[in-house]
């Protein structure tokens, strides 16, 4: 794969995963922090979630690993870009566990934090791309990556809400239909990374094996969400 198509679709999984995990942690996760309440009689009942309702957290994680793979294909899946992009990427989920604790919230703070997260997405991709620079790339190291890359866009479809179907209250149909569309952009970007990392060793009959694979991957991903239909609000 030519370089400039490889730094162009790392840098747009980056893009991605800053824009879904500012959105999940501003606009979603205190949506659904649970929250005490005081019962009829007077008493102070603690916090406890149920089902899912952690499922912002989860979409973000999934994020900041969908950056990490993006750091990987821009540095040719180099040991010392791999590196980088594994300390990058401690250090942006121990930041995410900090504005968690702080409760940031609301639509600008969203804005700034995907401004925020790109811009440092691009300075750790462009340093493990230049510490890459001249080494040779890992072909194990890349099939691993794309093999562990489709595994993470296999379990981007167990994330869910936790109300059951069929959803009438008008605030939890729009959770669905964002969730949905998080979902969707993550599993995209994973698959389209994972083909990246491994077209430069793809030979024709890798290539059709790649396609079954793929083919029977998009087929129990339909049936995991066969029963979650996307509510449009009349």
């Amino acid at each position: 794969m030519r370089a400039s198509w490889r730094i162009a679709i790392g840098t747009l999984a980056g893009a991605t995963a800053a824009l879904i995990w500012a959105v999940s942690l501003a606009i979603y996760q205190p949506f659904m922090r649970p929250h005490a309440y005081i019962n009829s009689l007077g008493q102070n009942i603690p916090a406890y979630a149920s089902n899912n309702t952690y499922w912002p957290r989860e979409t973000r994680q999934l994020a900041i690993l969908l950056a990490f793979v993006g750091v990987i294909l821009i540095c040719r899946a180099s040991i010392h870009g791999i590196a980088a992009g594994g300390i990058a990427t401690i250090i942006w989920a121990s930041v995410d566990i900090w504005l968690v604790r702080i409760n940031v919230s609301g639509r600008s703070t969203a804005i700034w934090l995907t401004v925020g997260s790109i811009a440092a997405y691009i300075v750790v991709a462009g340093i493990a791309a230049r510490i890459s620079n001249g080494r040779a790339e890992t072909t194990l190291a890349r099939h691993v990556t794309a093999t562990v890359t489709v595994i993470l866009a296999a379990a981007t479809l167990t994330v869910t809400t936790p109300w059951d179907e069929p959803i009438t209250n008008p605030d939890q149909v729009r959770i669905e239909n964002a969730l949905l569309i998080l979902k969707a952009g993550l599993v995209v970007m994973f698959v389209v990374t994972a083909i990246a990392l491994v077209i430069p060793q793809l030979t024709p009959a890798r290539a059709k094996r790649m396609t079954s694979f793929l083919a029977l991957a998009a087929l129990a991903a339909w049936s995991v969400t066969a029963a979650h239909e996307l509510v449009i609000i009349a």
